[in-house]
C-alpha cells in the first residue's frame, strides 16, 4: 500500500518541476527579448532640437559645462550641429528613449528661460564717435563685452553730423550699452568744452583798439594770395566739403560786419594751432631769436611773425600796408592781418620778425565768410556800429557754433 502511493506522488512532483521549468524558461526568454528590444531601441533613438544661434553659446556653457550637466542628469549624449546659412543650430540627442526625452525637456526649458533679444537704435553726434569706438575699436568692444549687447555704428559716408548706433541684445543689455555710450558722449563733450575754454580769446572790441583799423581790404586774400611764395600758397588752400549740405562746426574768430567775418573750423587743427602759437611765443619771446630773425625791410604781401599786443603772444601774419607812424614820422608801421584769426592790427616794423619755414606746416586757419541774403537796413549799405555789435553778441566771437 505504501509503495503504491509513492509512484503517483513522485510522478506528480516531476510534472510540477517540469511545468515550473517551462514557465520559468518562457518568462526568462520574454525578459531577454524585452531587454534586447530595449537595447535595440536605445541604439537608434535620436532627437533633434533647433536652438537659436544667439543662445547656443549659453546652452553649451563655458567649456561645455551646461551640456555636460544635461548629459549627466538625463544619461543621453548631446552634440551641437552648426549651420552657417541658418539662424539656428541643431542639438542632436542620442540615448535611451527616456534619457533622450529628459534631455529634450531640459533643452527646451533652457530655451524658454532665455530673455528675448531685440534690436534698438540711438543717435550720437559724429564728433563723439572717435571716443565711442576707441583706438582700434578697443572702447566699443569693451562696451559690448560689459553689456552683453552687440553694437554697430553706421558709417559716415554721407558726411552727416549724426551717426546711428544699432544694438542687438536683451532689453537690459541694451540699456547698459546705451548708458555706457551716453557716458562716452558726455566725456567727449566735456573734453571739447575744456579744450576750447583754455584757448585765449583773440577778439578785441573796436573801442579798445588804438589805433583801430578795420580788417584790411585785402584780407580775403589770406587763402589765395598770388604774391606769396609757392610754399605759403600750399598752406592756405581750403578744400570744399564734399557734401555741401552738411553743416560744419566752426568758431567765429573775428568780425568786421555781418557781411565780412572770419571763422575757424573745429577739429584736430584747433589743438595744433594752439601748440603752434605756444611754440612761436616761446621762440620769438627770446631776444636772441628775434635778433636772428630781424627784418631790415618788409613788403606788402610778406608773411611774417607778429606779436599781438593785447595778449603778448606771437602769431602768423601777412603785411597788407606799410605807412609812416602818425606819432613818429621817422618810424613806420605795418597793417598786418593775422592769418589764423582774421583780425588786423598796426605793428611797428621793428617788432616784426622773419617767419621760420617750418611754422608754415599748418595751413592758415581763418576763413572769410558772409551772411548770404542779409544786408544793412540803411540805403548806403553800411552796417551801423550797433548792428555790428549785435552780430558779435549773437555769434559769440571765439565761441564754437
Amino acid at each position: 500500500m505504501h509503495n503504491k502511493l509513492i509512484v503517483p506522488v513522485a510522478l506528480g512532483l516531476s510534472l510540477v518541476t517540469v511545468s515550473a521549468f517551462v514557465v520559468y524558461y518562457v518568462f526568462k526568454k520574454d525578459e531577454e527579448e524585452e531587454e534586447v528590444k530595449k537595447v535595440k531601441t536605445a541604439r537608434i533613438n535620436m532627437i533633434e532640437v533647433a536652438v537659436p544661434k544667439a543662445i547656443v553659446a549659453g546652452l553649451i556653457g563655458r567649456g561645455g559645462s551646461n551640456i555636460k550637466d544635461i548629459e549627466k542628469i538625463s544619461g543621453a549624449k548631446v552634440n551641437v550641429k552648426e549651420f552657417s546659412d541658418k539662424d539656428h543650430d541643431i542639438c542632436v540627442i542620442r540615448g535611451r528613449t527616456d534619457a533622450t526625452q529628459i534631455a529634450e525637456t531640459l533643452i527646451h526649458e533652457f530655451i524658454n528661460q532665455q530673455p528675448l533679444n531685440i534690436e534698438d537704435t540711438m543717435e550720437v553726434p559724429s564728433w563723439a564717435c572717435g571716443r565711442i569706438i576707441g583706438s582700434q575699436g578697443e572702447n566699443i568692444n569693451s562696451i559690448s563685452h560689459r553689456s552683453g549687447a552687440r553694437i554697430k555704428i553706421s558709417s559716415n559716408g554721407d558726411k552727416t553730423t549724426i551717426r546711428k548706433v544699432t544694438f542687438l541684445g536683451t532689453e537690459e543689455q541694451i540699456k547698459v550699452a546705451k548708458d555706457l555710450i551716453e557716458n562716452c558722449v558726455a566725456q567727449e563733450k566735456c573734453r571739447r568744452e575744456i579744450e576750447q575754454s583754455k584757448r585765449s580769446p583773440r577778439h578785441v572790441q573796436s573801442s579798445s583798439k588804438s589805433p583801430s583799423p578795420t580788417p584790411s581790404a585785402n584780407a580775403n586774400e589770406n587763402n589765395d594770395d598770388a604774391s606769396g611764395d609757392s610754399q605759403v600758397q600750399r598752406h592756405v588752400k581750403y578744400k570744399r566739403p564734399e557734401n555741401r549740405g552738411a553743416p560744419i562746426e566752426v568758431y567765429v574768430s573775428a568780425v568786421s560786419s555781418p557781411s565780412r567775418f572770419w571763422v575757424q573750423f573745429v577739429g584736430p587743427q584747433v589743438t595744433q594751432l594752439d601748440l603752434l602759437v605756444e611754440e612761436m611765443t616761446e621762440y620769438y619771446g627770446k631776444k636772441e631769436n628775434r635778433e636772428n630773425h630781424a627784418l631790415s625791410h618788409v613788403s606788402v604781401g610778406q608773411v611774417v611773425a607778429a606779436v599781438f599786443r593785447h595778449d603778448g603772444r606771437w602769431y602768423r601774419a601777412r603785411v597788407h600796408d606799410v605807412r609812416p607812424n602818425e606819432y613818429d614820422a621817422t618810424q613806420q608801421v605795418a597793417d598786418v592781418f593775422f592769418l589764423d584769426y582774421g583780425d588786423s592790427e598796426y605793428v611797428s616794423i621793428y617788432e616784426l620778425c622773419e617767419l621760420r619755414a617750418d611754422l608754415l606746416r599748418l595751413r592758415f586757419q581763418a576763413m572769410e565768410c558772409f551772411l548770404a541774403g542779409v544786408r544793412p537796413r540803411s540805403d548806403d549799405d553800411i552796417w551801423s556800429p550797433e548792428a555790428i555789435e549785435r552780430f558779435e553778441n549773437l555769434v559769440h566771437v571765439s565761441i564754437p557754433l
